[in-house]
């Protein structure tokens, strides 16, 4: 092994920095990076991103009993509405992997989606510039003694996550 000089490893050691910092620096250049934004605001409050505006609204529980006609259980039945707005040029195409609610801490895996003037339930909204209310909604099945407690609203898109405080739950 060649026995390298103090000069002949100085030149090496900064030749290998230089070569790590220019890795970080060029992966700036790729287009497909993202910026995150993260957001922790209460209910009712507007929370304003890159990508628009949102302000999670009226949540409330309302308990359903037994229906032996159509088979249903006794459930809970939990809605939350979003005001969204995009931000100009921007078309939000939110659906329940986007935008959601978590009840009790859990995302629900039935979730319902839809503007809240729309009599059906849809898979996705888009919204555009104009502010849209967006009704989310999930049953909880159990008795009157299994009602949800805690309530969360969640949207995350395209490295925008913003999160609403924990809501406490109330009757309609």
């Amino acid at each position: 092994m060649k026995n390298l000089s103090r000069r002949d490893f100085l030149r090496l050691s900064g030749a290998a920095v230089f070569a790590v910092g220019m890795t970080g620096a060029l992966s700036g250049c790729d287009s497909s990076h993202v910026v995150t934004t993260s957001k922790i605001i209460d209910f009712n409050e507007e929370g304003r991103t890159s990508i628009g505006t949102i302000k999670f609204t009226k949540c409330y529980r309302a308990f359903n009993e037994a229906d032996t006609v159509n088979h249903n259980p006794e459930q809970w039945f939990v809605n939350c509405n979003a005001e969204i707005t995009a931000a100009k040029g921007y078309t939000l195409e939110l659906d329940k992997d986007s935008l959601w609610i978590e009840v009790d801490g859990k995302k629900p895996e039935q979730m319902g989606i839809a503007f809240a003037d729309s009599p059906a339930d849809s898979t996705k909204v888009t919204v555009r510039e104009e502010t849209v209310t967006v009704d989310l909604h999930t049953t909880v099945i159990g008795g009157s003694d299994a009602a949800p407690k805690k309530l969360m609203g969640v949207l995350n898109y395209k490295g925008v996550n913003v999160k609403t405080k924990v809501q406490d739950l109330k009757d309609k």
